[in-house]
């Protein structure tokens, strides 16, 4: 009997103390680490999945809802004409994707908006680097004379890890918020080799098909000195660490890897500008929000102009 009540009273215990570990870092990560509290509720609420596909990348499943809409794994684009008899088709990652933005609000829609003979294709999906992009692109259906890009640059450069195996997508918000910390960054050294080699073999594989391939390197928060805001934002965002210690060599990672492609679109630059103007260009050190895509769509719709005239 004793040992019955000794039982039952280290079990209540044992759960109040779990409810309470699990209660107070989830208050405080959602007090503290909301980085996103900003942004519309309608694009909060949205959600999307993905799954494995057969040739080794992720696919994302249909979904629809306000902000956010996908069908045959592809990001809604608004405007899409019915008819067009040339396709631009995009790849790329997450700022590509529109993460954190309504359909209307990516940079495939906006360009889409800019060239409205064309139709445009979103197969931007988070955190996809050149040899996702070049995966998908070998099992896509393109057709002469429609326009390949490739949109990246950021997840190429910078990769993200885990030192203990107990942080990798840790569910208990207990775990969340030990890992923090744990986690670390690093200036991917390998950009400068495989980015390079990728983009040779989808230009070679898109020139096959009788269609033109632009190269565009995303957007760079670090290519001038941060406003304010978007300094108060680097440091709710990343650990001061990481600032101070990974992202200076960044620039030159990047640096390496478009010399080595010289007939890029080099869009680094393009938000400076506009930045310096007052501009809430990024919503984290990654994604662009939508005032930016629209400078970047025209960057880009400037170009295949010009790719047009001269083919």
């Amino acid at each position: 009997m004793r040992n019955t009540k000794w039982f039952w009273r280290s079990l209540i215990i044992v759960l109040i103390v779990a409810g309470v570990g699990e209660l107070l870092p989830r208050l405080w990560l959602r007090n503290k680490i909301d980085f996103y509290a900003d942004i519309a509720p309608d694009i909060r609420a949205a959600t999307y999945s993905f799954a494995p596909n057969d040739y080794g990348v992720f696919t994302l499943k249909d979904s629809r809802s306000q902000a956010l809409n996908i069908s045959n794994g592809m990001r809604h684009t608004t405007g899409q004409p019915l008819y067009a008899r040339r396709k631009i088709i995009m790849f790329g990652n997450s700022a590509l994707f529109g993460s954190h933005l309504r359909d209307s609000e990516t940079v495939a829609s906006y360009l889409q908006a800019l060239l409205p003979d064309w139709y445009v294709e979103n197969h931007g999906f988070p955190a996809d680097q050149v040899q996702q992009e070049y995966a998908r692109l070998v099992h896509t259906t393109i057709a002469p004379d429609d326009i390949v890009i490739f949109y990246d640059g950021s997840t190429q450069a910078l990769s993200g890890y885990y030192r203990l195996f107990i942080c990798d997508n840790p569910r208990l918000s207990i775990l969340r918020l030990l890992c923090a910390p744990d986690q670390g960054w690093i200036a991917n050294p390998d950009t400068p080799v495989v980015l390079p080699e990728a983009i040779r073999m989808a230009r070679q594989y898109t020139q096959d098909h009788r269609a033109t391939f632009l190269h565009v390197f995303q957007p760079l928060i670090w290519s001038r000195p941060l406003t304010n805001s978007e300094a108060d934002m680097m440091r709710r965002w990343i650990d001061a660490r990481v600032i101070d210690f990974v992202m200076p060599p960044i620039p030159s990672v990047w640096q390496k890897a478009r010399a080595a492609d010289p007939d890029e679109l080099d869009l680094t630059h393009v938000l400076d500008e506009a930045r310096g103007g007052g501009c809430t260009c990024y919503i984290d050190y990654i994604h662009t929000s939508r005032e930016a895509n629209s400078i970047i769509a025209q960057a880009i719709a400037n170009k295949i102009v010009t790719l047009v005239i001269e083919f």
